[in-house]
């Protein structure tokens, strides 16, 4: 802790988080979403526009300590978060594959045809260390709309660097 406290300072919002266990605070400026705006979000409300494509978000894991997270989202409505560990790509897709099928509101039996996985569903998997590639190979060899993001390799232009550390932040922010 005392060597996460020199390396990024006390009021980073990686230390409040990992070392302090709070929500980091607006002043730090390694902080996309601080406290005020989670609270804001929290208490906004928006409605689910299902004639917008149902977008989904992997972040593979697996064995590990750390948890493979699925996001699904409309718009800017969040519909479900999942989190586990130590599962394979076989279960993930399985996974995407369910959740795709509950907010489109399909049932078990329907058929996850082409214009579901072209048209109505983006994925985006962070490929990031080569975990998600038992995910994007599958859906792919289903012909999912599915794309591999290095989520930590730099912002897209020399713009979006001054103003982000990475793509995925900037991915999250501009999408």
């Amino acid at each position: 802790r005392k060597q996460w406290i020199r390396q990024y300072g006390l009021k980073s919002a990686f230390v409040q988080a990992r070392v302090y266990g709070v929500f980091p605070t607006s002043g730090t400026i390694d902080t996309l979403v601080d406290e005020d705006l989670a609270t804001l979000a929290l208490q906004t409300s928006c409605g689910d526009d299902d004639t917008l494509p149902l977008d989904i978000g992997v972040d593979c894991a697996l064995w590990g300590d750390d948890l493979t997270v699925i996001v699904c989202r409309r718009g800017n409505l969040c519909l479900s978060i999942d989190a586990y560990g130590k599962q394979d790509g076989v279960f993930t897709v399985g996974k995407i594959k369910d959740r795709v099928r509950e907010h489109l509101k399909l049932k078990d039996s329907d058929d996850l045809d082409d214009e579901v996985r072209m048209e109505r569903t983006r994925i985006r998997v962070d490929e990031g260390g080569g975990y998600g590639s038992g995910v994007i190979g599958p859906l792919r060899a289903e012909n999912w709309r599915v794309a591999g993001v290095q989520n930590g390799s730099q912002a897209s232009s020399e713009k979006m660097r001054k103003k982000y550390d990475n793509l995925g932040t900037e991915l999250w922010a501009e999408d």
